[in-house]
């Protein structure tokens, strides 16, 4: 699915300064991290857990299943995505071995026209599309690119 990035890299962007990502001045971008099993497994929380801000995960590699709450349970393959509101409580449930997922968190300005969007559901499950994948390769090979 990715081009250019390896996965035995994966932990190089766990060091990268958010303040070298270029932003839109309406998203603020707290994280983003790269995990599979093996590299940064504190980075799978095992917890349930909310955050004041929006998580999306994107599944590039193998299959992940959250849940929320309720548990009602979310299984991802690879090229699908999820998206969890703010105050939405969830738990990663289950991976495959081979699990590789890119995870992002941010929040846009209150009350914009993406904020209000993308609250109207509590979860988002959604396809990741060629271009999508394509921006997280290139964020993954640039990073992998730094010298750390």
């Amino acid at each position: 699915m990715l081009n250019h990035y390896t996965k035995a890299r994966a932990g190089k962007l766990t060091k990268l300064k958010i303040g070298e990502i270029i932003q839109p001045s309406n998203i603020k971008i707290y994280w983003l991290n790269s995990v599979t099993p093996s590299n940064n497994p504190e980075f799978i929380n095992h917890q349930i857990h909310k955050h004041s801000y929006y998580e999306a995960h994107f599944v590039l590699d193998g299959t992940a299943e959250w849940a929320d709450e309720n548990d009602h349970v979310y299984r991802l393959s690879s090229g699908e995505g999820i998206l969890f509101t703010p105050q939405v409580r969830h738990i990663i449930k289950n991976f495959s071995h081979d699990m590789f997922r890119f995870s992002l968190a941010f929040a846009p300005e209150p009350d914009s026209i993406f904020d209000n969007h993308l609250s109207q559901k509590n979860i988002h499950r959604f396809m990741l599309s060629p271009r999508l994948i394509d921006c997280i390769d290139v964020i993954l090979h640039d990073v992998e690119q730094k010298n750390f």
